[in-house]
């Protein structure tokens, strides 16, 4: 294997792992971050020195390659803020639905202690 197909393989497993790094759920900041940092090392690799084949006219995929990296790195981000909204969402509908139970149970039990003094 040449320079070349090394850097657009590592370059697809680059983006295959953007794709992957939903697939569970523990520790998802930290999984986050080291993608996240993978993703800046590529597109800066691609975009200073990039595949070494990819001479005159071909140069250009070297920017289009930087630009999908670029983007899986955006839509990373945005799939991490979604499901931090998500989780705080259903928190907080737990913490309602647990609230509303304690207080229809303090409402019956002060009908309850009403009846039983009258």
């Amino acid at each position: 294997m040449d320079a070349s197909a090394g850097v657009i393989l590592g370059v697809a497993a680059l983006l295959g792992i953007n794709r992957l790094i939903w697939v569970g759920d523990s520790h998802r900041r930290l999984k986050w971050v080291v993608i996240q940092l993978l993703n800046v090392t590529g597109a800066s690799y691609m975009v200073l020195w990039g595949v070494p084949d990819f001479v005159g006219n071909m140069a250009i995929a070297n920017y289009v390659l930087a630009a999908l990296i670029v983007f899986h790195s955006i839509q990373n981000g945005r799939r991490l803020r979604k499901e931090e909204r998500e989780s705080a969402d259903g928190a907080d509908s737990e913490l309602e639905d647990r609230r509303a139970e304690v207080r229809a149970r303090l409402k019956d039990g002060g009908k309850t202690d009403d009846k039983e003094e009258g």
